[in-house]
């Protein structure tokens, strides 16, 4: 397991995409805890050998996973303005769990998490998505 550490500085989310493809060895599972990402983490079409758990995080910018192929992917208790998994492979479980989406004009959720055509082969747990 490779685990980032607590910080409190914002950290651009492409250095949380380079600490997945720089893993040393195989990594069954990269954590990430009580981090901020600034920009944008855009996995469209990568394959990304470890399952990805993202816990007490925010994505500034929506984080993309659009025709990847992942072994799993996590998110707890987790702010992001929207989730794109649109033809995504999940080689494992989805889950979702306490997502913060922050409300537009109008009361209509900002946050869009989209999945057309994703394939799952585990468990897929959608829970408690807030505003």
């Amino acid at each position: 397991m490779l685990q980032a550490s607590k910080s409190e500085a914002t950290s651009p989310a492409v250095e949380l995409a380079q600490m997945m493809f720089d893993a040393p060895g195989p990594c069954p599972y990269l954590v990430i805890r009580y981090a901020k990402f600034s920009g944008h983490l855009d996995l469209s079409f990568r394959k990304v050998g470890c399952q990805l758990i993202i816990v007490d995080c925010v994505l500034e910018e929506e984080p993309t996973f659009e025709g990847a192929d992942k072994a799993g992917l996590e998110l707890h208790r987790c702010r992001a303005s929207r989730l794109e998994l649109d033809w995504a492979h999940v080689r494992s479980d989805l889950r979702l769990v306490d997502v913060t989406v922050p409300l537009a004009g109008g009361g209509e959720p900002s946050v869009r998490v989209t999945a057309t055509g994703t394939l799952v082969n585990g468990r897929v747990e959608p829970d408690r998505f807030l505003s």
